[in-house]
């Protein structure tokens, strides 16, 4: 396999700075006005050996340098890269042809030190690219004393050089300075980051790889992230897989150390037929740019489909996870260790929000004792701020957990504490599953919470979902209202109907929607003799009794929302997500 990368081994190692040493007899230095120190100590400025240098301006018609010295040598932080931001004008032409742009440092590490600049973005399916480049090539942890930018004529002998020509590209420098290490690409619409060890794979169309070799890698745990292409990508990161569907309103993903296994290496995406646009990166970088959230109330940001899969033994509390959703930022997501601690922080709500006989009232431990809340759970902010004001204001008895609730709404805005000591509310909802959930149900309580959520923050949602339960059949309109009393919903509250009617019809896939209402609600109505009346004539088959009128009516509900959250988020009946784990460590 042909690899492209942009790393010369070795290149002219042993005599990188026999011509930067400045004579006490005098001679060209003078500062370098591109050169911006953000990182590292001692106040180092960077100085050029000839007037081109110190312009940072190279024409491209012949073999020629730009040599460059730091005095004092520039402190270089661990995990640091050197970034060199340059532009060509009019453009590079047939340049990367004829010529080799190479970027020589000190050796700070073994072997280190000559990296080529790219000349065009051909190695990202854009050989027409000619705007601004910032190249990133590592640095080691010691002190970098100087550097060279050299064009080579490709094959080192000069041969095949052009001589001076009027209308020569002209490579210029603005701007030099170290940033936290990473590797990959970004194309914006005027600049292409990018690092070494980036290439195409000859035989996978449109898939690039970020794979540098071990010595250069992030000494702290890396994440991975992407963004760009509105259409199907296809993520690996080591032994990990993963689907990525983005919507319309959002097309980033971000996938942090404790989904990577092992690390992000060989990272690769494939775009399909949508290849690299503007606006599209992949990135591996470490973990602690940005910051990670280090407490509890500060919410891990993750899809929901890696919510599913994110082990347990990285959450930062033993007892429960709490992670944000990317695409709706006021929506927070808490995994339970088990059905126990998700009582102790949500059973009360239920009982004092949703359940027949109890809406509106705090209910003592003794009298929740053997009473059935949830297995998941979903609540908007001002339900909450009821909730808890209720508490305050009765001075009642809340657990630990309930407690520490409150503290993460208030920390994240989803409550707000006025100057009065009220609770009041804020922005947002939170939602609920647990890890003692069977596998196979807990993506469709996720899918039916997700969208509880989504109904919350939404209100053209809430409307269209008001609509379609007004002209919902009759008949299967007061079949849904049955089985809601057998669950014990307050049937009183419209809002909370509309958003279960809407929640079931979406919770599984659409061809699921007919086997579920035209089978499993009926029988489930049905283990309540007397709220059989509701039902309509069913059929029999092998299988067991069936409502067919109800699985057609359901399942064109299901199609309509289906069609409807496609539209607006890129989901569909059964995904709330925009991820899918398709193999390795999740």
């Amino acid at each position: 396999m042909r690899v492209t990368v942009f790393f010369l081994l070795f290149l002219a190692c042993s005599a990188l700075f026999s011509g930067c040493r400045v004579r006490s007899g005098g001679g060209y230095k003078q500062p370098a006005a591109f050169f911006v120190s953000e990182a590292g100590e001692g106040g180092a400025v960077l100085y050029g050996l000839s007037p081109e240098a110190s312009a940072g301006r190279l024409v491209l018609n012949r073999p020629q340098s730009l040599t460059f010295v730091f005095d004092p040598p520039l402190n270089v932080p661990p995990d640091f890269s050197l970034e060199a931001g340059y532009r060509l004008s009019p453009s590079g032409g047939d340049a990367r042809s004829v010529y080799q742009l190479v970027l020589e440092t000190d050796p700070a590490l073994p072997g280190a030190g000559a990296w080529e600049l790219p000349l065009d973005a051909a190695f990202l399916g854009l050989p027409d690219y000619t705007a601004a480049f910032r190249y990133a090539a590592p640095a080691g942890t010691a002190l970098l004393k100087g550097l060279r930018i050299s064009l080579l004529a490709r094959g080192g002998d000069g041969q095949g050089a052009k001589d001076s020509c009027p209308d020569s590209p002209v490579l210029e420098l603005y701007s030099l300075r170290l940033v936290p290490r990473w590797f990959g690409f970004a194309l914006d619409r005027d600049v292409l980051a990018v690092t070494p060890f980036v290439f195409a794979l000859p035989e996978a169309s449109h898939s690039l790889v970020i794979d540098p070799p071990a010595a250069f890698r992030l000494s702290a745990p890396a994440s991975l992230s992407f963004r760009g292409a509105p259409v199907e990508v296809r993520i690996r990161a080591g032994e990990n897989r993963f689907v990525f569907l983005p919507g319309p309103s959002f097309s980033s993903l971000s996938l942090p150390p404790a989904l990577l296994g092992e690390g992000p290496y060989p990272a690769a995406v494939s775009a399909g037929s949508g290849g690299v646009l503007p606006g599209t990166a992949f990135l591996v970088e470490s973990a602690g740019i940005p910051p990670q959230p280090a407490e509890p109330w500060d919410p891990i940001p993750l899809d929901p489909g890696l919510i599913l899969a994110y082990p347990r033994e990285a959450w930062r509390e033993a007892r429960y996870e709490v992670f944000r959703w990317p695409a709706f930022p006021r929506i927070l997501i808490v995994d339970t260790a088990d059905y126990a601690v998700q009582e102790r922080l949500f059973k009360r709500l239920a009982f004092f929000v949703e359940k027949r006989d109890f809406r509106g009232r705090l209910v003592s431990d003794g009298e929740l004792a053997g009473l059935h809340g949830w297995n998941a759970h979903d609540y908007r902010d001002e339900d909450l701020a009821r909730f808890f004001e209720t508490a305050r204001r009765e001075d009642f008895p809340l657990s630990d957990e309930e407690r520490e609730l409150l503290d993460i709404l208030l920390r994240n805005g989803i409550v707000v504490r006025a100057a009065s000591g009220a609770i009041q509310s804020g922005k947002g909802a939170v939602l609920s599953i647990s890890r003692e959930s069977p596998e196979s149900l807990r993506n469709r309580f996720l899918v039916h919470e997700g969208f509880h959520g989504i109904f919350f923050m939404d209100e053209e949602f809430r409307e269209f979902s008001r609509r379609r339960w007004e002209n919902l059949d009759g008949g299967a309109k007061g079949v849904f209202r049955s089985y809601l009393d057998f669950q014990r919903y307050d049937l009183g509250d419209p809002y909370l109907v509309v958003n279960e009617f809407m929640a079931y019809c979406l919770q599984q896939p659409v061809s699921q929607a007919g086997p579920y209402f035209g089978e499993n609600m009926p029988r489930q109505i049905l283990t309540s003799p007397w709220r059989g009346s509701a039902l309509p004539p069913s059929e029999k088959s092998p299988a067991g009794e069936r409502w067919p009128g109800l699985a057609r009516i359901f399942t064109r509900e299901a199609e309509a929302f289906s069609a409807y959250v496609s539209q607006r988020w890129g989901f569909a009946a059964g995904r709330v997500s925009s991820i899918t784990v398709e193999s390795g460590r999740p």
